[in-house]
């Protein structure tokens, strides 16, 4: 198992190649990429700094973050890993099928959020317009996660 954590972790913090095979749209780029993306996430450690990892569309996610940690006390389904970008806290969330859905928090500085990113995305880039993370669904990076 202690192999397997290892490897996974490499996997994640080493640059990936430009060779990686490209998608050829958006469904594809999530069908592929959550799976690895999550399993990759899970095994992470506090302090780990990623180099990022690229998606099949090129595009690079992660690269800079710092891991947190897991958060501790939701609901089994429930899957939120905190990380530090820079000054800015971030967050990395689903939910499996069968599960209770998770809040996607609302920008917290007023005025000042119609000019700063939607409150969270996928991992194509689109803005997630949901409310709550849904159930077997989508992988959400959210922008501001609350402080507790």
């Amino acid at each position: 198992m202690r192999l397997k954590e290892i490897a996974a972790a490499l996997f994640f913090l080493v640059p990936w190649p430009s060779f990686a095979v490209p998608c050829a749209n958006v469904g594809e780029l999530l069908q592929t990429e959550e799976p690895r993306v999550k399993e990759l996430v899970s095994h992470l450690r506090p302090s780990e700094q990623l180099h990022g990892i690229t998606l099949c569309n090129g595009s690079t996610l992660f690269k800079g973050w710092v891991f947190l940690g897991r958060v501790a006390g939701l609901d089994p389904s429930q899957f939120v890993f905190l990380f530090q970008e820079g000054k800015a806290k971030r967050a990395v969330a689903w939910v499996s099928a069968g599960g209770n859905s998770l809040p996607v928090p609302a920008c917290p500085y007023g005025s000042k959020c119609g000019s700063m990113m939607e409150s969270g995305q996928v991992l194509s880039g689109d803005v997630y317009t949901w409310r709550d993370i849904r159930p077997g669904q989508e992988l959400v990076i959210v922008w501001y996660p609350p402080k507790k």
